[in-house]
Order: C-alpha cells, then structure tokens, then sequence
C-alpha cells in the first residue's frame, strides 16, 4: 500500500494532486475495493496532467519517477533547509527524513516483467550516500544477456543477480557496496521471496509479474 499520508516532512506538495490521486487510486486497487472501476477517469485524468508537466519540466523517460523526483527536491521543510545552509545533517531531523525517503522509495521500486521484458527501477540508488546509518543495506547487482540476431532483433536470453550489501562494513554506510557471502546472498533472496509473493497479490490483475526466482547464476553456458 502507498503510505504517503504517513510522511512527515514531504508532504502538502506544490503539485501534489497527481500524488494524492495516483496513490489513492493505487491503494483502492490493492483493497480491492468496491466501484474501483468508475475511477478510470480520475487515473486517465491524471496521466494527461503528468504528461503537461513532463512538457513543462522537461521530463524524459519514466515520466513517474521523474515527476516524483521534481516533488522532492523542489520542497522546502526542515531538513531540506538546513541541508542547503550546513550540507550533511545528523540527528533526528535526518531520521525524519529517511522515514519519509523510504515511503517515496517504495513508489519507485518494483522489480518486474511485462511482455517478456524485464523492467529495472532505480539503478541510481545502487549506492545511497544519503544516510550514514540506514536500517536496509540490502542491494543487489542486475546483469542481462541478451541474444542479438543478424537482422538486428535482439532478445532476453539471461538474467543474474549478485546480492550485495550498499556497505563494506555492517554497521556504518561507507559507500562501498560489497557482495555478501553465502549466508547473507540467501537472507537477502529469501526476502526478495517475501516480497515478490506481496507483489502479485496486489498486481495480479495487471499483466505485470514480479522476477521469481532471482537467479544468482547464468542459465546457459557461452
């Protein structure tokens, strides 16, 4: 479920509308709940409202994510103020905004296949340097294969991960993202597992499946 109404920082955007409705369409789909389908104009609404302000911002690519991002780094609270006068701020005001940075992170990631195609959702985040201590060093690296035929078609023909951790070290974030070892690699699949198995409860009805299993070796052999 989308959590927006529990941040405590980012929150009452300047162009907020599409993220109070896109959310709360998100949240009535995953209930289930009754008369869902007569809000198709409220998400067709949106759409054309996101595209108006992809022109007006220059958005490329993932229009959703761009427009998330624009939500972020253009308001003003606290932490962003005292970000900008002093750099890196500790303390609890850095803890409120990782709490909040965590529910916007949620609306960015997914791991997921639509028409045979994997879709990979916020490679920057890889290594995170905004907090020296986060509660989720959990990470992995995504390889692709893909099989390219002489009349210039391609395909997907293998996919791995490598399970890593963002740090080096456990308790500190030093910025240096290191495979885990065998017992770490499994915890981390493990809980991939948990949350695929939530993935499609909730998008069943999509067309879109969550990446299951995560393979961490090549299928075939070149």
């Amino acid at each position: 479920m989308a959590r927006t109404e529990e941040c405590i920082l980012y929150r009452d955007f300047e162009n907020g509308e599409i993220l109070h409705t896109m959310t709360s369409l998100m949240n009535s789909y995953e209930a289930k709940e009754e008369g869902f389908e007569k809000r198709r104009e409220e998400f067709f609404h949106m759409a054309g409202s996101l595209v108006e302000m992809a022109g007006m911002y220059g958005f490329s690519g993932n229009l959703w994510h761009n427009y998330l991002t624009q939500l972020l780094v253009n308001h003003e609270n606290a932490f962003s103020t005292a970000s900008e006068i002093r750099g890196a701020v500790n303390g609890s005001i850095n803890h409120l905004a990782m709490h909040d940075f965590q529910i916007f992170k949620e609306l960015y990631d997914r791991g997921e296949i639509y028409k045979g195609k994997y879709i990979c959702y916020s490679l920057g985040n890889f290594s995170f340097a905004g907090n020296s201590k986060p509660d989720d060093m959990d990470t992995f690296i995504y390889q692709q294969r893909f099989r390219v035929y002489p009349d210039g078609t391609a395909e997907n023909a293998d996919m791995r991960i490598i399970p890593c951790s963002i740090s080096s070290q456990e308790n500190v974030n030093d910025f240096k993202p290191t495979p885990k070892d065998a017992d770490g690699a499994q915890a981390l699949l493990a809980r991939l597992d948990q949350l695929n198995a939530q993935f499609e409860k909730a998008f069943s009805k999509t067309g879109v499946s969550a990446v299951s299993p995560y393979p961490t070796e090549w299928k075939y052999a070149y």
